[in-house]
Parts: structure tokens; sequence; C-alpha cells
């Protein structure tokens, strides 16, 4: 794959983490670029159109996750892209989940199943590829 259409934007502070999805997305044949916080994700964004967006809540700031997928939205180029949020704060994410799902995003609990997650991902690109004009 390799063309900007299979690339993912992956925000997350957790070099482990990141590291770790990294690799997965990868070696499922994406093109991963990897950002430490919601600002430097911002900025990507405006040289980037990936087919999704996956981030931690939890970076700078507890809210820096749905600052990131608000900015997503608020770009046209960006306005439709698919986003998949995570947290191990499961209160966080029931509390914000409304505002999430509003900004058409979905919201993952961590720890969760690697498998599980590139399926979603999966998933969601291929949806908004058939949805594309």
């Amino acid at each position: 794959m390799g063309h900007e259409s299979s690339e993912i934007l992956l925000a997350e502070d957790n070099s482990a983490i990141q590291v770790l999805l990294h690799e997965v997305f990868e070696d499922e044949g994406y093109t991963v670029t990897c950002c430490s916080s919601a600002a430097e994700a911002i900025e990507t964004l405006q040289q980037h159109t990936p087919a999704l967006v996956i981030s931690d809540m939890h970076m700078e700031h507890i809210g820096a996750g749905l600052q990131l997928l608000r900015q997503l939205r608020q770009q046209a180029r960006t306005a439709s892209t698919p986003a998949i949020v995570y947290s191990a704060d499961s209160l966080l994410l029931r509390t914000l989940k409304p505002q999430i799902e509003a900004l058409n995003a979905v919201a993952v609990e961590k720890p969760f199943n690697i498998d599980g997650l590139v399926m979603l991902a999966r998933s969601l690109i291929r949806l908004q590829e058939r949805e594309a004009p």
C-alpha cells in the first residue's frame, strides 16, 4: 500500500504504545505517521490527509484527543476522515461519549485488543473509501 489514502495518523505520547501501534499497522500495509501530542498532530494535518486518525485522549492535557478531533472536523479536507480515540480512563470516555460521537469518532477503552483495533481501523477506512465521491 503506502499511498496517501492508506496513511494513518497516530497521536500517542507513550512511546511504547506508539512503537507497538506503528509496527502493527505497518505490518498490515498502512503508512503510519506518528505524533507525540495533539498539537503536533494538528500541525501534521496541515500537510497530510490521512485515511484514518487514531489518538490517545490523554496527551499534553486530558482533553487533547478531543481537541484534535475538533480540529480534524473543522478542516474541509479532513472533515469526514474517520477517527478512533482511546483512553484507559473509562469514566472520561463515558463522560465525553456524546461529544466524541457528535464529532463522528469511535471511542475505545484501553487496554484494547490489538486485533480488534486493526479490524475497526480497516472497516472505518473501507467504509470511508466506499462513501468517497
